[in-house]
């Protein structure tokens, strides 16, 4: 159940949440260019181990427009297996919302999945469209999620939004392990989280509203984790 979930903050380094907020500024640049004054929010999430329990992690503030900054915030955790970012971590697939023919079709099915999933939210609280990436490490566990909703209608049923957000992550996995390998930033480090290899539960995905989308999951090939502080060296 949704009000069951452990949301409590964690800190999150310093340099982990500025690793990531220039790109999710330019993604939510991005998306917003095309939201038609409706609401838009973009933030990532890492995966973590606590106590032999794995979790995702919200990074940072999510990032956009039209929203109530208040009730969000960094820190907060959630089962590896909640919701689209779930789905996306253990599938290593990308999921969108589906195109649908009207909004009301979606709203039927969109009320649906919130009765299946126990979520404690109603269809006008509810975001329309959604969007989640997943980010693989060297060796082959996700690493991080990229989640995206969206108040407009069919906002991520553009295949070509769609895939130009792909081409940014790519290039962000590029920017990464630049930094992982070559430490251009000398007071920037990554250090590692060693437990993996965690079987999630069933993922409390809206399954009658996403679909995934045929596209090659942005990989790192030198990080294998997102634990980015700041150091004196």
């Amino acid at each position: 159940m949704e009000n069951s979930r452990p949301q409590f903050p964690e800190p999150v380094p310093t340099g982990t949440q500025l690793a990531v907020l220039p790109f999710l500024a330019a993604v939510e640049g991005l998306i917003t260019a095309s939201a038609e004054g409706e609401a838009v929010r973009v933030t990532m999430h890492r995966v973590m181990a606590r106590e032999q329990h794995r979790y995702i992690q919200q990074i940072c503030e999510y990032l956009g427009q039209g929203f109530d900054r208040s009730l969000q915030s960094a820190g907060r955790l959630f089962p590896q297996q909640t919701g689209l970012m779930g789905k996306a971590i253990e599938d290593q697939r990308v999921f969108r919302t589906k195109p649908y023919e009207s909004l009301d079709t979606l709203k039927n099915d969109l009320e649906a999945d919130l009765t299946d999933t126990g979520s404690s939210k109603s269809v006008e609280q509810s975001a329309v469209s959604f969007l989640s990436v997943p980010f693989v490490g060297a060796d082959g566990q996700t690493v991080l999620v990229l989640y995206v909703d969206s108040y407009r209608f069919n906002h991520f049923s553009n295949d070509a939004l769609v895939e130009n957000i792909m081409n940014m992550c790519r290039g962000f996995c590029r920017m990464l392990d630049w930094l992982t390998e070559d430490r251009p930033l000398e007071n920037l480090r990554n250090f590692p989280t060693p437990e993996k290899d965690f079987k999630p539960g069933k993922p409390t995905a809206f399954d009658r509203l996403q679909v995934s989308f045929p596209s090659d999951v942005p990989k790192f090939k030198s990080l294998r984790s997102f634990n980015f502080e700041m150091t004196s060296v």
